[in-house]
């Protein structure tokens, strides 16, 4: 398969580009097989020559005309030959300039009644092909209804010649020529004017493709300056040879022929050679005369023939057609154009007309039309007649109309221009590298981005990366090795000094042009982006500051809530203790309130926990379903008694990985926070599972776990028909502390959000005000199997006898206060310790011989990690019970694996304290026994 020309090749490329070009089969002399089946004719010798002028080449394809219009409409060729331009054609092809025009005929069959009006012509059956020029011209006048649809000119006239039809129509030049050859006798030209049925010949190329149309123009243009189209001209279109005498002509006549020859030869032998003579001088005079007459009609040049001592000029009818008028209202004054010269080509055309004088000369000049446009002209002329002197009496010429090539290179040069205005006002500068040169190009604007004055002779691909630094010289040459090797493109950012030493970013970007299969070329642009850099820099240190004014922000709400709730707290506690001091009859409901109010402070720490994504979990394989439903009743007693519930369960089994009691603390949050949107009218909560396959877009819409994979997730959905909420308190429902309840602490949703964020899940909001809210989230559906629901073992009957020696560390006085009054009450001797060096002193005394430890995690001096590590050094059985009010997550990321060890977390009631002592021992002596 052959490559057409490329949009954007470059106009100056030295690259051999393959044309398919389409010539009629049976077009002589225009375009015919030769003997040896080759194309030949007028039309390929002169696409051939303004191919080679352009570094192109060719391959015709030689087809009936119907097959090659069809073939040019399908794209299967680049370029079609000897077209007549018609407003349809110009629908799917750009025409070149003019490269002959040729008078129209009208052939009849002789014994026709003579033709005198298109009235007449209606009358006949009319040979032509569809899609000729011959059709469209019968077309636009009317004379179509009697169209006998033949294709070919030789064809038509054959069936002229034959009685099958009245006449057909085509170049008067090229039928005369058939009807000679051929020998038809009964056809010949009609005597019809026609004036304006004329053949004006182009090549045409496809829609849209303006380089190749620039490129065959330029050609045509230089082939027409060079003289090869006049040496072409005469070469094919040479006037028609008359009809040689034939044999069969003479034979009856030849003996007296013979007898008058045989009397006269004699006689007249001298005179006869000299009438030879003149006859094939003449003979040569008028051949060279037709021939000149059918280059100049066919070439479309403007002819002129100047007497210099009459100062009088003999124009040919072309110069009328360029100006817009008669021929004969041009006065034959030498310097008759004058007056339509412009005005800044008048003193060279005066210089012109003098140089020739001396010999020859050209110039390009304007000439205005009768309707008032500029016609570029390219004229010279050489003297052809001096006197004996050498005074020059005549000076011929020949002036072309360039005006075609002149507005297409205006365009070309506004076009330049342009783009590189666009290019500096946009700052971004053009190169191009041959691949196998290694040589680049650069724009006027890349010059200027990386503030290279004067650029080198030989710009190479080595001389562009001293501009960069090491990391971006060898991230660029790496993109750029790719993009030759693959025809990958790419697009980076680049930090360069430039030539006067100043750093820059540049954005670079790279682009393939493939021949074949190979790379050969790779083009992109330079975009200076240093003020985005630096504003991106400006943002990003504009987007941390907010940032840490949003934190400051936070913390002083979080801080300040939490010193809210505290002090209100501690105001009960301290109440109550001064109550229970000064009225010893109330100590026990004093009690109750204290713990009461601890219990709310331990709640407000796991709320804070949560929130945080740190609260206190144990993980199991949970079935959804059985949480709600485990929860309806409590859930039933929370709520407004004008709110009904509503369940829709998905399927059986909706299997997660979670913690209880903080999946049971989310779903009492947001029902509670449902019954509250009710306010005290009648509503409905609806409560749903299912299971839902989510994609990675439907999470980036999530309020919370945008980032999160695409896959399987289980759905809870709690939905009210409320109040609903406005944007701007839906921008705030999860702040911590911020509530719309007068009573509210506000930490309920903030707590949500901890859990579902420690559970890897998504949250979603939907809310209309007046219309209700949506709350759902999305937890990682689990495979694995789901554990049976504990039973909570039965509070354990206290045995008060002795149990052995615990080592209680915790450098929290109240603390190891209480926390030794609760285990000497249970019957243990407890060694207190303040601090992990006191630890140490105490297990050495005791030569490590404890029956458990009691570890605070966090302590000053020597913390519960060092501790648990001496400790480990005296005795590696020992069991260990670390307190922390952090969670065991975070405890065991501090510590190293011990399966003597468990964890208790603050604060804890005397049965917690107990039942995870109890379940240490039991553990480890389970061990010891394995062991």
């Amino acid at each position: 398969m052959l490559t057409s020309v490329a949009k954007g090749e470059p106009f100056g490329s030295t690259r051999t580009i393959a044309l398919r070009v389409g010539v009629e089969a049976q077009s002589e002399p225009f375009t015919f097989a030769s003997k040896s089946g080759a194309p030949a004719g007028f039309c390929i010798d002169l696409l051939n020559a303004a191919a080679a002028d352009q570094r192109l080449r060719l391959q015709f394809t030689m087809l009936s005309w119907a097959d090659l219009l069809q073939q040019f409409k399908d794209g299967n060729l680049d370029v079609i030959s000897n077209i007549a331009y018609t407003p349809d054609r110009a629908a799917y092809a750009d025409f070149t300039i003019p490269s002959l025009t040729l008078e129209g005929a009208m052939f009849v069959r002789k014994g026709l009644p003579p033709i005198r009006s298109d009235n007449d012509i209606r009358k006949l059956r009319v040979a032509v092909g569809k899609d000729t020029m011959a059709y469209q011209f019968l077309h636009a006048r009317g004379l179509d209804a009697n169209i006998v649809p033949i294709q070919g000119l030789r064809a038509c006239l054959e069936k002229v010649n034959d009685g099958n039809v009245d006449a057909t129509f085509g170049v008067r030049l090229i039928g005369e020529k058939y009807i000679h050859d051929a020998d038809l006798e009964n056809v010949a030209a009609s005597e019809y004017e026609l004036s304006e049925f004329k053949y004006e010949f182009h090549a045409a190329v496809q829609k849209g493709d303006a380089d190749l149309l620039y490129r065959l123009n330029l050609g045509l243009a230089h082939v027409r300056e060079s003289g090869r189209f006049d040496q072409l001209v005469e070469q094919w279109l040479g006037p028609i040879q008359p009809r040689h005498i034939l044999w069969r002509d003479v034979a009856p006549y030849w003996l007296p022929l013979l007898a008058i020859t045989a009397i006269l030869a004699l006689a007249f032998s001298y005179q006869r050679r000299l009438m030879r003579q003149l006859r094939a001088r003449t003979e040569a005079l008028r051949t060279s005369e037709e021939r000149l007459r059918l280059a100049l009609a066919g070439s479309r040049e403007a002819v002129w023939d100047w007497n210099v001592p009459s100062n009088t000029v003999v124009r040919s009818e072309r110069w009328a057609e360029i100006i817009g008028c008669r021929l004969e209202e041009i006065s034959p004054n030498i310097d008759a154009l004058n007056p339509r010269l412009h005005p800044d080509d008048a003193t060279r055309v005066q210089n012109f007309k003098r140089q020739m004088l001396d010999g020859e000369s050209h110039l390009e000049y304007r000439v205005r039309a009768r309707d008032g446009s500029w016609r570029w002209l390219f004229d010279r002329g050489a003297v052809v007649e001096r006197a004996g002197d050498g005074t020059p009496l005549r000076v011929t010429g020949i002036a072309t109309d360039i005006t075609f090539r002149k507005e297409t290179e205006e365009a070309l040069e506004r076009s330049q221009l342009l783009l590189q205005q666009s290019q500096e006002t946009a700052q971004i500068g053009g190169w191009e590298l041959d691949v196998v040169t290694q040589e680049m190009f650069w724009t006027r604007e890349a010059h200027r981005i990386y503030e290279v004055d004067t650029p080198p002779a030989r710009i190479t691909l080595d001389w562009t990366y001293e501009f960069l630094s090491p990391t971006a010289q060898t991230q660029l040459k790496a993109a750029i090795d790719q993009a030759a090797k693959t025809g990958a493109s790419f697009e980076i950012d680049v930090e360069i000094i430039t030539a006067k030493s100043r750093l820059s970013w540049v954005r670079v970007t790279g682009r393939a042009v493939r021949v074949g299969d190979r790379v050969v070329r790779v083009h992109g642009s330079y975009q200076d982006i240093s003020k985005q850099k630096r504003s991106d820099e400006e943002r990003q240190k504009i987007q941390l500051k907010m940032l840490e004014a949003q934190k400051l922000e936070s913390l002083g709400v979080l801080a300040g809530g939490i010193a809210h709730d505290f002090n209100n707290l501690l105001t009960v506690i301290l109440g109550n203790t001064s109550l229970a001091r000064e009225d010893p009859g109330t100590v026990s409901d004093a009690l109750d309130q204290i713990e009461v109010a601890s219990q709310r402070a331990a709640d407000l720490c796991r709320q804070m926990l949560a929130y945080a994504g740190k609260g206190r979990f144990t993980v199991e394989v949970l079935d959804l379903n059985a949480v709600v439903a485990d929860t309806v009743q409590l859930l039933k007693l929370s709520i407004s008694k004008n709110a009904t519930l509503d369940f829709a369960f998905g399927d059986s089994e909706l299997p997660i990985e979670a913690d209880t009691s903080q999946i049971r603390q989310v779903v009492m949050n947001l029902v509670i926070n449902a019954s509250e949107a009710l306010g005290g009218a009648s509503g409905r909560i609806r409560i749903s599972t299912t299971a839902q396959t989510v994609s990675k877009e439907r999470l980036r819409e999530a309020t919370l776990g945008q980032e999160l994979p695409s896959g399987e997730y289980v759905s809870l959905e709690i939905e009210d028909n409320g109040c609903g909420m406005s944007s701007d308190t839906m921008a705030r429902i999860f702040d911590p502390f911020f509530t719309t309840k007068f009573t509210g602490r506000g930490l309920g949703l903030a707590a949500v959000v901890g859990v579902i964020r420690a559970h890897h899940g998504a949250l979603f909001v939907r809310s209309t005000l007046g219309h209700g809210t949506t709350f759902q989230i999305l937890v990682p559906r689990s495979s694995a199997k789901i554990s049976p629901v504990k039973e909570f073992p039965a509070r354990p009957n206290r045995d008060t006898s002795s149990r052995g020696t615990i080592l209680l560390v915790d450098d929290e006085p109240n603390v190891r206060r209480v926390a030794s009054a609760l285990l000497e009450k249970n019957g243990y001797t407890v060694a207190v310790a303040a601090d992990g060096y006191e630890a140490l002193a105490l297990a050495l005394a005791h030569g490590g011989r404890f029956v458990a430890v009691l570890l605070d995690l966090t302590m000053p001096g020597l913390d519960g990690p060092a501790t648990l590590k001496e400790l480990r050094a005296i005795n590696a059985a020992t069991p260990i019970l670390l307190m922390s009010g952090y969670t065991e997550s975070d405890a065991r990321q501090r510590l190293p694996a011990d399966q003597y060890i468990a964890f208790l977390p603050k604060p804890f009631t005397s049965d917690e304290l107990l039942e995870a002592l109890r379940e240490l021992l039991v553990r480890t002596q389970s061990v010891a026994e394995k062991i």
